[in-house]
């Protein structure tokens, strides 16, 4: 009767720990995208997280692994980050506590590398807001390529003012710059000694020093439409 009963007890467990591994990944997805989307505040439109655990059971002790986090529609100091992708290949959290405030995710996820979409509307509606000598400018993205475009009064002449250049990143990854390499006026090439006094005519830079959680940018790439970035959440100077 006892081997039956111990039999018994075996079988149980061993439904209960391959029960965890189907449902927990899921029930606990869901409380870190609540937990993670009002810590921003409203300041994402969606937020998507997968995570596990190894056994599954070990998230209830406050340990994950493969976290993934995919953020839509994050807002940041007037820049709207079309997409946002963090992983991380370990968490370590308070036991039977998720972090309560951006801070707090932000000290919990440092390291994980992070993948940014910015579009090219997005960028232009910053620009617009900016109330800079670049707000009457517009970019388009191509692959390696910025083009970008503005209006200019020449002694009391409307021109238009047409520049290719690249984005790069400045100030240890808190601004990204765009910087002209050739300049035309009115579709006339100018030489290039001028391409320097028509960058200081209109400077187009993104801050990108009020990223939520931590995110410090590390690398820019520009494609159809959009820039990537790529970088990780650090919690360092």
């Amino acid at each position: 009767m006892r081997g039956r009963a111990s039999a018994g007890l075996v079988m149980a467990v061993i439904v209960l720990v391959a029960l965890s591994e189907v449902v927990l990944p899921t029930l606990v997805a869901s409380q870190v995208e609540a937990s993670v989307s009002e810590a921003l505040g409203g300041a994402a439109t969606r937020v998507q997280a997968r995570v596990s655990g190894r056994p599954a059971l070990a998230m209830l002790f406050g340990r994950f692994r493969d976290v993934r986090l995919e953020v839509e529609g994050m807002h940041a100091a007037g820049l709207r980050l079309a997409q946002v992708t963090l992983t991380a290949p370990e968490v370590t959290l308070p036991v039977g506590k998720l972090p309560a405030t951006e801070d707090e995710w932000a000290i919990a996820l440092d390291g994980a590398t992070v993948e940014a979409l910015i579009t090219e509307a997005d960028v232009n509606a910053y620009l617009v807001a900016s109330r800079t000598a670049a707000s009457g400018a517009d970019v388009e993205f191509a692959p390696g390529r910025a083009v970008m475009t503005a209006p200019l009064t020449i002694a009391g002449n409307d021109v238009q003012l047409t520049t290719e250049g690249v984005m790069k990143l400045t100030r240890n990854g808190r601004m990204l710059e765009y910087e002209m390499e050739s300049v035309t006026i009115d579709d006339k090439a100018i030489p290039a000694f001028l391409v320097d006094i028509a960058s200081e005519v209109v400077t187009v830079g993104v801050d990108l020093s009020g990223l939520p959680l931590g995110i410090r940018a590390s690398s820019v790439s520009v494609v159809d439409n959009a820039l990537l970035l790529s970088g990780r959440i650090s919690q360092g100077v």
